[in-house]
């Protein structure tokens, strides 16, 4: 079923993709029953899930929770995305400092060693800096457009637009 919802949330099929992802929980829930490998994974495509549907705060309660999982069970792989994807949340939830702190959290366990995070610390990072240093961000937003495409996958627009420098000098085009 995790599986099924990943695919859902690729082809934006977001309440198909939160249908299938309320059932696994329903059925982990389930009491005697030990989180799964997959169930932890599952929160992952949750988490992305809410972040796409932009529902920052459940995006947070969500991230929380795959935290405590992937740490109980020692889980470095899934603790590395489960911070970014919260710090990429509370950035959007106006708590840049939170957001900033996830970042380096996802740092000390290793985060970025792994190629399957780089897009991903990207993006969190160009958002973290936007109002900041809008030229930067740009930069950076091209970076995980450029590592998108390397790894066959595909940026929504919006990132694609942050990642378009600006003939005008402020870093990044808005429409």
């Amino acid at each position: 079923r995790e599986g099924l919802g990943q695919l859902y949330l690729a082809a934006e099929r977001l309440e198909e993709c939160e249908q299938v992802l309320n059932s696994l929980t329903e059925l982990e829930e389930t009491p005697g029953l030990t989180p799964s490998f997959l169930f932890r994974y599952s929160l992952i495509t949750k988490l992305r899930l809410l972040i796409r549907q932009a529902r920052w705060k459940d995006a947070n309660e969500v991230a929380s929770r795959a935290i405590r999982e992937a740490r109980a069970m020692h889980d470095t792989h899934l603790l590395g995305v489960a911070l970014l994807l919260k710090a990429h949340a509370r950035n959007n939830d106006g708590e840049p400092e939170a957001a900033a702190i996830g970042v380096l959290s996802a740092a000390m366990v290793g985060a970025f060693g792994n190629r399957e995070y780089q897009e991903l610390f990207m993006e969190v990072c160009s958002d973290l800096i936007r109002r900041h240093n809008p030229y930067l961000a740009s930069r950076l937003s091209a970076r995980a457009v450029r590592i998108a495409n390397e790894r066959g996958g595909d940026l929504s627009e919006s990132a694609q637009k942050r990642a378009t420098p600006d003939t005008e000098g402020n870093g990044y085009k808005e429409d």
